[in-house]
């Protein structure tokens, strides 16, 4: 292995940001490294501060002070290696070899304890894509019972890895490696637990920026929650079908209002054009559509978090069979204030604008609308 040099750097663990607090305190990493080279240089940045200096590195070894922050994180980043630490206040050993790592000496450190923790969340994983290839190799079993009990491991993985974070949060609820966690899992919880969750955090945890983008996400769903009102958004979208569109494209101006509270039952779908799972719940919409469409019922797509331009979601939803009514480039206004995580999401609308259901997927779907809809008749 080749190093011409080290760039050590603030970065996302679990894609978490980070601010130091600059207390005066300092964590020590001790670096060593082992492949014969003898001289190489660090670049060291730190988020939250004005840190950036180049530290030499003699004989294979370099060493040097940043701030302790137990709510920050960095990265050791060699070539395509990322080595994850926390400045926690201990001495922290770095070691650039073949299997590279970072420890503290003190056995009961955080930086350990993240380590432990991405451990067993990798095992978790690999543990899975073991089985996925087991079953995909097993000529015993047809499409049907590999998809069977490929669900019941992916099930199982869910609730491994939610317990895994639950615990880990449990015992880390004022520091980065709880941040971790809890973002690893929130999407996994109902509001309630959540809540609960989030009412237990230090005042620290809560002001860490992640942490916050969660919280926002929680009242945002306490506000859109079953049997409360819809909360309207505008949006620019873009109208037309025609190839040009994507170099000239023509905007209207579009609310949700235009859609819901008009006195029809309406099914929101927030979508988009590169999530697989959104794909797969649209021959279920269509169906739903073809149903009850008519004077109570009616359908609306909402593109979300569109990654390429705005033709690639128009020639998707034509490729899909989406012939009713259409919202795209809505971005992550609608995301945000419904405190969606995910997508496909999916709402159903009483006739005044109530929400009824959200997070409805797969046969739910029919079963939903059915139950309202089948009152009319």
């Amino acid at each position: 292995m080749k190093i011409n040099s080290l760039l050590l750097f603030g970065a996302a663990l679990v894609a978490l940001g980070s601010c130091a607090t600059g207390n005066g305190e300092k964590t020590l990493l001790k670096g060593q490294v082992k492949e014969g080279i003898d001289s190489v240089t660090v670049q060291v940045r730190y988020p939250g501060t004005e840190l950036d200096t180049v530290v030499a590195v003699a004989g294979g070894n370099f060493s040097l002070e940043i701030p302790t922050d137990r709510m920050s994180n960095g990265v050791v980043k060699v070539e395509h290696t990322y080595l994850p630490f926390i400045p926690d206040g201990s001495e922290l050993e770095v070691v650039i070899a073949d299997s590279s790592y970072i420890c503290s000496k003190d056995e009961k450190s955080l930086q350990n304890a993240i380590v432990a923790y991405d451990q067993k969340m990798q095992q978790l994983y690999n543990d899975f894509m073991n089985l996925r290839r087991e079953l995909s190799a097993d000529t015993a079993l047809n499409d049907e019972e590999k998809n069977e009990k490929l669900n019941e491991a992916y099930e199982e993985l869910t609730e491994d890895k939610k317990a895994l974070c639950l615990e880990t949060l449990k015992d880390n609820p004022d520091n980065f490696l709880g941040a971790s966690a809890l973002s690893n899992v929130y999407y996994e919880l109902d509001m309630d637990e959540l809540q609960t969750l989030v009412n237990g955090l230090s005042e620290e945890m809560k002001a860490q920026e992640t942490i916050k983008s969660i919280i926002a996400s929680l009242e945002a769903k306490q506000a859109t929650a079953e049997g409360k009102m819809f909360v309207d958004f505008e949006v620019q979208t873009v109208i037309g079908h025609d190839r040009s569109m994507a170099a000239n494209p023509v905007y209207s101006t579009v609310k949700l209002s235009d859609y819901v509270g008009k006195g029809k039952y309406v099914l929101v779908d927030f979508w988009s054009p590169w999530c697989g799972p959104c794909k797969r719940e649209m021959p279920n919409i269509k169906a739903i559509y073809d149903k009850w469409h008519g004077e109570h019922f009616d359908v609306l797509s909402v593109a979300v978090w569109e990654r390429e331009d705005v033709r690639v979601t128009m020639e998707t939803a034509d490729k899909l069979g989406v012939t009713w009514n259409q919202i795209n480039n809505a971005k992550s206004i609608p995301t945000e204030l419904y405190g969606i995580d995910g997508i496909p999401h999916i709402i159903l609308f009483g006739p005044d604008g109530t929400i009824l259901k959200r997070g409805l997927h797969g046969t739910e779907l029919a079963e939903t609308v059915d139950e309202y809809l089948s009152k009319l008749n």
